[in-house]
């Protein structure tokens, strides 16, 4: 009875976590290319016992434009396999992604932190179940001195010291 009223309120705060979290992730065009930022379950899931994958990205590429560029670098693996059957492990990783662009004005990081756990279902291992679980510790860096804003623009152009009229310009906050 204990365990299912665990279950119950662990439920209620994940449906609730739902409605006031809102939030986009990098997109890598070659998803499969970065398992760890897909799913957390997918840590360790590969023929290897461990892998080291590196990715950057970067769009609006053109003249002119300084694109938005996302690099990220992870490292995971096998930690623990089962005796019985080497197709059931716990795997484990570590990720860290940035995002830069305006020139230099905005950055991301992140480092993630992955545990999963894969359980086979047949002799063969063509079906299985895994679950991961997963822990990021991001921030987020604004320069607002590189940025320009329609409240500056004056006879003579951008004029940088004149007040921005914007509310609120601060970095924003790490979040984990």
């Amino acid at each position: 009875m204990y365990k299912l009223k665990y279950i119950i309120l662990l439920t209620v705060i994940f449906c609730k976590s739902n409605e006031i979290l809102f939030a986009q992730d990098p997109v890598f065009s070659q998803f499969y290319s970065s398992p760890m930022s897909v799913n957390p379950a997918l840590a360790g899931n590969g023929n290897a016992s461990w892998r080291i994958v590196g990715n950057n990205r970067s769009q609006w590429i053109g003249q002119g434009l300084d694109p938005l560029t996302t690099t990220s670098l992870s490292f995971d693996g096998k930690l623990f396999r089962s005796k019985n059957n080497e197709s059931n492990y716990i795997g484990g990783g570590i990720m860290f992604m940035q995002d830069k662009g305006l020139a230099g004005a905005y950055k991301t990081n992140s480092f993630n932190l992955v545990l999963s756990s894969h359980v086979s279902l047949d002799a063969e291992d063509e079906n299985g179940l895994s679950v991961g679980l997963g822990g990021t510790y991001s921030n987020t860096m604004i320069d607002f001195s590189q940025l320009t804003f329609a409240q500056q623009l004056s006879s003579g152009g951008f004029n940088r010291a004149l007040p921005t009229l914007e509310p609120n310009l601060s970095n924003v906050k790490l979040y984990i």
